[in-house]
């Protein structure tokens, strides 16, 4: 699964779930956590703009990460059931600025990659992140 080969979702393809993560309004000190309620069109507004957001829906596994880059959103998708097959990483990380979660979860990836510094020999390099969910 490579990432960077798939075009950017549309904030309405956004799967209507109840996710559990955050969002870092522009106008911010510090993200709005999201517990359950999210609409993706009335909270991803222009103005404040989102400039990062991550989402994870624990009954689909379903995570969504949003960044805003030169006045657009990039907005991709991680079905993990759909990358179950794959080797993954589980990662826990300290959650700064985040009020009442100490600690949130990442699944990150990596894929061998033909590398010609190596004489062709395959190197591993990042493949995709997702968002897991806050762990209190």
């Amino acid at each position: 699964m490579n990432e960077s080969n798939k075009p950017p979702m549309k904030i309405q393809n956004i799967p209507k779930e109840q996710y559990q993560g955050y969002l870092w309004y522009s106008d911010a000190e510090m993200p709005e956590i999201i517990d359950n309620n999210f609409d993706q069109v009335a909270q991803l507004t222009k103005i404040p703009f989102v400039i990062e957001g991550n989402l994870y829906c624990a009954s689909k596994r379903l995570s969504i990460q949003i960044k805003h880059i030169d006045g657009d959103y990039w907005i991709t998708q991680v079905i993990l059931p759909e990358v179950d097959n794959q080797q993954y990483y589980e990662e826990t990380y300290l959650a700064h600025d985040i009020p009442d979660y100490h600690k949130f979860r990442m699944l990150e990836a990596w894929e061998p990659q033909a590398d010609e510094l190596l004489a062709g020999m395959e190197a591993l390099e990042p493949a995709w992140s997702a968002f897991a969910g806050f762990v209190k």
